[in-house]
C-alpha cells in the first residue's frame, strides 16, 4: 500500500445518515473538532477533562453510527482488522484535508485488541478508547518510514511503519504538530536515540513507574513527548492536558502499588485533546468497534465492582508467581516484572476470561437488539445491562471461574 492516499481512493460512509435526520459521521467529527478547538492552555484541568469526556462520548456515537451503516456486522473476537487507512477500513478525513500524506514527525494513537489495552484505555479518571501511541520517522537516506514506539515487553523499538498499519488494529488516529520542521526534528531525535541504543545492545527501557521524572525509561506516550521536549529546549511539552489516575479507583491504586493520591500521567489518549496536534484522519473497522466498545464497558464495570467491594479477588496465591517472574530474566528493554505497569498486565491475565466471556453474552443480547431496533447497543445500554446481570448465576459463574469473588469485600490485589 502506498503511504499516500487521495480523498477519492478512501471508502467514505460519512455522508450517509440515519433515518430521521440523525447526524452523519462527518458532522459528528466536526463536532469533535469544534470541541477540541475550545481547549486552550489557560483552561483548568477540570474543565478540560469535561471536554475530553464529551469527545469520547461523540466517538462512541460515531462508532454506533458507523456500525449501523456497515450493516451491524461484527467480526469474531480474535479476528484482525484489515490494514489501516485502506479500503478495508472506513477512513474519514479532517474536512480541511484532501488527502493523507504521512509525514515524518506525525503521531498516531491506536487501540490494541488485548485486554491490557482495554485496561490502559479505561484506567484513567477520564476513560478513553485508546491504548498506545507512537511517532513516524522518515529516513531521508532511503525514504522508508519507521514507527518509533515504546512497548512494555520490549522497550523502545524501531520498525517499518507499514508493519504497524498491517497489525490488524480496529482504530487509529493520525495527528500532525503545527510546526512540521520541529516535528520532524523531534522524530529524528527519537529515532536516532533508539537506533543507537539498539545497536549498542541495550534498547531503551520501558518505564517502571507512571510518573515521568526523566527519559531514562519511557512509556509509549513519554516516548512521543521526549523528542518535542528536548528539541524545543522544554518549550513544547506534549500533551497539553494530561490524564489523572487515582480519583476514580483509589482502592485499586493502592492494590497495584501506586501512591494513594491522584497522579498526573501522560497517556496515549491525551494527544487527542492537544489543540497543537491537528487530527488529519481517523481509520476504523466498524465490524470490530462494537467488540471494543463492549470490552470497554465490561472492564469499566469490573474495575468499578472491585473498587466498590461488591466483587473481590484474592491475589495472594499469585504472589509467588509474581516474585518468580520478577526474578526471571526479562527481554532487554522490558518493564520490570514487579512494576505497577507489570502488575496491571498481570491483572489483565485474570480479567481476560471474565471480559471476553461476558462480551460473548453481550454479543447474543446485541443480536436481539439489532433484530428489534436495527442498531447495536449504545454504551449506556451496555452499562445498564451489565449492572442488571452482575448478580446473575451466569456472571457470578464467569467471575468465580477466573478467581473473582462475586460478593464480599475487595481485598488488596498485591
Amino acid at each position: 500500500m502506498k503511504l499516500s492516499l487521495t480523498f477519492l481512493s478512501l471508502l467514505f460512509i460519512s455522508s450517509s445518515v440515519f433515518a430521521g435526520g440523525e447526524q452523519s459521521l462527518q458532522e459528528l467529527m466536526n463536532q469533535r473538532l469544534a470541541l477540541k478547538a475550545q481547549l486552550v492552555l489557560s483552561m483548568s484541568q477540570v474543565d478540560a477533562a469535561k471536554i475530553k469526556a464529551q469527545i469520547t462520548a461523540l466517538r462512541y456515537k460515531e462508532a454506533q453510527l458507523g456500525e449501523k451503516l456497515s450493516g451491524n456486522q461484527t467480526r469474531g473476537l480474535d479476528d484482525k482488522s484489515p490494514s489501516a487507512f485502506t479500503l478495508g477500513q472506513n477512513t474519514i478525513l479532517n474536512p480541511t484535508e484532501s488527502s493523507i500524506n504521512f509525514q515524518s514527525g506525525d503521531l498516531l494513537v491506536v487501540r490494541g485488541q488485548s485486554i491490557i489495552s482495554t485496561i490502559i484505555a479505561n484506567f484513567t479518571d477520564t476513560p478513553s478508547q485508546f491504548s498506545h501511541s507512537f511517532l513516524i520517522y522518515k529516513d531521508p537516506a532511503d525514504g522508508v518510514m519507521y514507527a518509533v514506539e515504546a512497548l512494555m515487553d520490549k522497550g523502545v523499538i524501531v520498525h517499518p511503519f507499514q508493519e504497524v498499519l498491517d497489525e490488524g488494529m480496529a482504530h487509529l488516529v493520525l495527528y500532525r504538530y503545527q510546526d512540521p520542521e520541529l516535528a520532524n526534528a523531534a522524530a529524528k531525535y527519537d529515532y536516532d536515540r533508539a537506533k543507537a541504543a539498539i545497536a549498542a545492545g541495550k534498547p531503551l527501557q520501558y518505564a517502571n513507574s507512571l510518573l515521568l521524572t526523566n527519559y531514562d525509561r519511557v512509556t509509549c506516550a513519554e516516548e512521543c513527548r521526549e523528542g518535542f521536549d528536548i528539541i524545543s529546549n522544554g518549550a513544547v511539552k506534549l500533551p497539553m492536558f494530561e490524564s489523572t489516575i487515582g480519583g476514580k479507583f483509589p482502592n485499586l491504586m493502592k492494590s497495584f502499588g501506586l501512591p494513594s493520591r491522584v497522579l498526573t500521567v501522560q497517556w496515549p489518549y491525551d494527544f487527542d485533546s492537544d489543540p497543537r496536534l491537528k487530527e488529519i484522519a481517523e481509520s476504523r473497522d466498524f465490524e470490530r468497534t462494537f467488540i471494543s466498545r463492549s470490552r470497554d464497558q465490561v472492564i469499566l464495570s469490573l474495575l468499578t465492582w472491585l473498587e466498590q467491594g461488591v466483587v473481590g479477588q484474592d491475589f495472594s496465591k499469585y504472589v509467588a508467581f509474581m516474585k518468580a517472574k520478577a526474578q526471571a530474566p526479562l527481554p532487554s528493554g522490558a518493564s520490570p516484572a514487579d512494576s505497577p505497569l507489570a502488575k496491571l498486565g498481570l491483572f489483565s491475565n485474570y480479567a481476560d476470561k471474565v471480559v471476553d466471556s461476558i462480551v460473548q453474552e453481550l454479543l447474543a443480547v446485541n443480536r436481539l437488539q439489532v433484530q428489534k431496533a436495527g442498531r447495536n447497543l449504545s454504551q449506556d445500554e451496555i452499562s445498564q445491562h451489565l449492572e442488571s446481570i452482575r448478580t446473575s448465576p451466569l456472571v457470578e459463574g464467569i467471575l468465580r471461574a477466573s478467581g473473582f469473588e462475586p460478593a464480599g469485600l475487595c481485598r488488596q490485589l498485591f
